[in-house]
């Protein structure tokens, strides 16, 4: 039972890694200002259309490292559902990965929707860790230790 509340979870984590892409939106105006003031942009100003291709591969990179993200949340959930061992390990690394980015994250643009988004992960995050390593999952991975 365990384990499939850390599977569940883990679709979870993938669906809300999804929607925290759609806050960028809502600041898009924001970062669009900040690109066009003389101050940032100490040597040369940022013409229109410079500024266009840049917010462009900004919300881009951010929704492929979204989608990326949330690929890893069901790949590790798939893998931890079969019963791979290994799949443990990796999920549990991946969080700690994942929390210091979202840490890092947290400290550079403390805005509302990104300290939610990122509690939001971690605890989702947290919950599934937790299950994956209770001894009613441990029993789950041995027994599937031997159909490889």
């Amino acid at each position: 039972m365990t384990l499939t509340w850390a599977v569940r979870l883990m679709y979870a984590g993938a669906a809300v890694t999804m929607l925290n892409v759609l806050p960028s939106f809502i600041y898009l105006d924001d970062l669009r200002q900040l690109m066009m003031d003389p101050a940032v942009s100490q040597n040369d100003p940022i013409s229109p259309d410079e500024n266009a291709v840049i917010m462009t591969v900004v919300l881009a990179s951010m929704v492929f490292l979204s989608v990326i993200t949330a690929l890893l949340w069901v790949w590790m959930a798939a893998m931890n559902s079969c019963g791979r061992s290994w799949a443990r390990v990796m999920s549990t690394a991946f969080f700690g990965v994942g929390s210091v980015l979202d840490l890092v994250t947290v400290v550079q643009q403390p805005r509302l929707f990104t300290i939610l988004g990122a509690a939001i992960l971690f605890a989702i995050g947290l919950a599934a860790v937790i299950c994956l390593w209770q001894k009613e999952s441990s029993t789950f991975y041995e027994s599937r230790h031997y159909y490889r």
